[in-house]
């Protein structure tokens, strides 16, 4: 295979992309978000020390995948 037929292949699935690109825009409506989202989106993200998730995950009982507590200390 030759560079020109190369070329050729790269631009092919560039026009691809392309067309793809289009063709979900079309297919896929743009959702205006919400008040609500607007606001998370605005502010900014709050995160908690490593002494405050540890209480957390410490006061939080662990369950097995059906939803019954697990028996034994943690």
């Amino acid at each position: 295979m030759g560079s020109s037929e190369i070329r050729q292949l790269r631009e092919e699935i560039r026009e691809l992309r392309l067309l793809y690109g289009r063709l979900a825009e079309a297919l896929i409506p743009e959702e205006k978000p919400a008040p609500g989202d607007l606001e998370s989106i605005a502010e900014p993200d709050e995160t908690v020390g490593r002494d405050e998730f540890l209480r957390a995950l410490k006061e939080t009982p662990l369950r097995k995948r059906g939803g019954s507590p697990v028996s034994g200390s943690h």
